[in-house]
């Protein structure tokens, strides 16, 4: 969201009517359809939030054990611990891991692509190099290349 990191924030998002054509009409319940995107910090050990519902939301959001964010949210926001309370937590803090899971399995997909994609590229131009080094022609360099790496013609051609 382009968010400047580690800023907090609380933005409401709402819907409007405005008549481009034709004759005026109201919405007498489009003002009860509304977002609102709560902005946390990504590093919230820097400072203290300043707003109470965001520092809850760091807490619940953060990398630390459930019991821990309970006593948290017991001590320094007075939420008093009943058992479905205890529950909303432990779900806020499995969604939490869930999230933090699928970033980590999406970053590593991403890393592994993008290496491949490096190393493949690197073995392209070593065997350029090497072929060329042995004088070969380029029609015969961009032969081994569709060969080799299944690349097309005019892929193969970017290397010679």
């Amino acid at each position: 969201m382009d968010a400047i990191e580690n800023e907090e924030g609380i933005h409401e998002i709402s819907l409007s009517s405005k008549t481009i054509y034709g004759k005026e009409m109201t919405f007498s319940e489009l003002d009860k359809m509304c977002g609102v995107i709560i902005q946390i910090r990504s590093d919230s050990d820097e400072k203290e939030p300043t707003n109470e519902l965001i520092g809850m939301l760091e807490v619940l959001l953060a990398k630390q054990e459930s019991a821990f964010k309970k006593e948290l949210l017991v001590e320094k926001y007075g939420m008093v611990m009943t058992k479905e309370l205890e529950r909303r937590v432990d779900d806020m803090c499995n969604l939490s891991e869930v999230f933090i899971e699928r970033g980590a399995k999406e970053g590593l997909e991403k890393g592994l692509a993008q290496g491949m994609a490096q190393g493949m590229a690197q073995g392209i131009k070593a065997l350029v190099n090497t072929l060329k080094e042995l004088e070969q022609s380029n029609a015969y360099i961009i032969e081994k290349l569709v060969q080799e790496f299944g690349l097309s013609e005019d892929e193969a051609r970017t290397y010679v």
